[in-house]
């Protein structure tokens, strides 16, 4: 698969751009399912060590070191199982996998594409796939995507894999939020996903390409004096970085974001006193000494306690919070940042209507930390104290995220492929009902689907 250390062959970008998709898109379980099939009866850590190795083909392929890369692919390694190292089992299970309709769809996908000929340098070839549409906004819609595009959405790992194999198994699909690549980092790092009570926003390219924000701090809840961004903009309209009228969307949105980071930044005495009082209802918190029996949860109430009921490493806690000198919130239960989680928007059918509320609330239960513990699925409205309030939250978000909405394209992760669309039309119950709702006291899976009347995306039902 190369040629002495610094080219890398036409076979060998293939096995890396599978193995890339693969680590990035797969569980341990169903990796464990897929050399099974080959013959190998592996054990979790033989799976983990798997895993590692295309880790290790990822990391050497993005620092251009094709040498390594070649030795990695080709040159007997770590043994998997008795007699068969690494690099045996991974090339049969690519092989199977080069074969397989979607993964040739892929590799079709690059070749339609400027990448490298085979003759090129390792720092070329790293482009061929780490910078292959690293912006969302780039993503092709209504297309079948690969995991490197999810990443560009802020989703990979297990909660990528979680919710390909869910939709796999179950039928149904997540519409999801994009949010920073950057915020993938913090939930590995056990950072505090952001829950309900904070709106704040998180750090993304408009704040620190035009409002003064450090890049390092993207996808963290931060609140900083952002600079006015008149100047630079006035400066970019004199260099030719913007042509008038057609950018005239992109500058608004600059000025737009730069009001409400202004707003959040004012309000921050405000907004952490009022995160930590006490609140006048009692808190319930749930506890599950076994996630995979709701039967045994059980409820305590807390009264009188200072701070908001958050999720933090999957459990529910009460936490009250800090805004640093630096300006970014952590919170006080464990000292860790707040970050952006994965907010899901719907989890439905391909074509956005609800699935059974029994297996709504098993998957939201069964999913991964980070992955929207707070909301439970906007348009699905099964986790509001009350309609008024998740019909605000529903209109917001479902607005937001139409195609002339300024929140972008969701990600979409079907059955069938995952890709990417917008909320293309949406009908929501009238305020009075909502008030009637309210008034009868119903919450949580009381008001699962009885909010959002219906909701459409583009994205062509996932592909079919």
């Amino acid at each position: 698969v190369g040629d002495g250390g610094e080219q890398l062959t036409l076979q060998g970008k293939q096995m890396v751009n599978v193995a890339t998709e693969y680590v990035s898109t797969t569980s341990i379980e169903q990796m464990r399912a897929d050399l099974g099939e080959l013959g190998y009866n592996v054990t979790v850590g033989g799976v983990d060590l798997f895993a590692n190795w295309m880790v290790d083909i990822e990391a050497a392929y993005a620092a251009g070191d094709t040498r390594r890369v070649s030795q990695l692919l080709a040159e007997p390694g770590i043994e998997l199982a008795a007699g068969v190292g690494v690099e045996a089992a991974g090339a049969q299970l690519f092989s199977r996998l080069l074969n397989n309709g979607a993964t040739r769809r892929l590799l079709n996908r690059f070749k339609k594409r400027d990448v490298p000929d085979e003759n090129a340098s390792g720092a070329l070839v790293q482009r061929y796939i780490d910078d292959l549409d690293a912006e969302w906004d780039a993503v092709p819609e209504g297309v079948p995507l690969t995991g490197q595009h999810a990443l560009a959405a802020g989703v990979e790992g297990d909660q990528l894999a979680f919710m390909i194999d869910t939709a796999k198994e179950t039928g149904a699909t997540f519409f999801v939020r994009p949010r920073p690549a950057a915020a993938a980092r913090w939930a590995r790092e056990g950072f505090n996903p952001k829950p309900l009570a904070v709106k704040t926003k998180s750090v993304n390219n408009i704040d620190y390409e035009w409002l003064g924000f450090n890049q390092a701090d993207e996808g963290l809840v931060v609140f900083r004096d952002p600079v006015n961004p008149t100047d630079r903009i006035k400066a970019a309209l004199d260099a030719g970085q913007f042509d008038l009228p057609q950018d005239r969307e992109q500058i608004q949105a600059i000025f737009d974001r730069y009001s409400k980071q202004k707003a959040q930044y004012e309000n921050r005495e405000s907004f952490i006193a009022k995160f930590n009082s006490i609140n006048e209802e009692p808190i319930r918190i749930t506890r599950r000494p076994n996630p995979g029996n709701p039967d045994l949860d059980f409820v305590e109430e807390f009264r009188a306690t200072p701070g908001e009921k958050v999720i933090i490493n999957g459990e529910e806690v009460i936490t009250t919070a800090t805004i640093g000198p630096d300006g970014k919130l952590t919170f006080d239960y464990n000292g860790r940042p707040v970050y952006s989680d994965i907010d899901l928007l719907s989890v439905g059918t391909p074509e956005g209507g609800n699935l059974p509320a029994s297996l709504h609330q098993r998957i939201l239960r069964e999913s991964q930390y980070g992955m929207d513990g707070q909301h439970h699925a906007t348009a699905n409205s099964s986790d509001f104290p009350n309609a008024n309030i998740a019909r605000r939250f529903a209109a917001e978000y479902l607005a937001e995220h139409t195609r002339d909405g300024g929140g972008g394209a969701v990600l979409i992760i079907g059955p069938n492929a995952t890709t990417k669309g917008y909320v293309e039309a949406f009908d929501l119950i009238s305020e009075s009902r909502a008030a009637e709702l309210t008034a009868q006291g119903l919450s949580d899976y009381d008001l699962y689907g009885r909010v959002v009347n219906n909701v459409t995306f583009t994205g062509g039902a996932q592909t079919r």
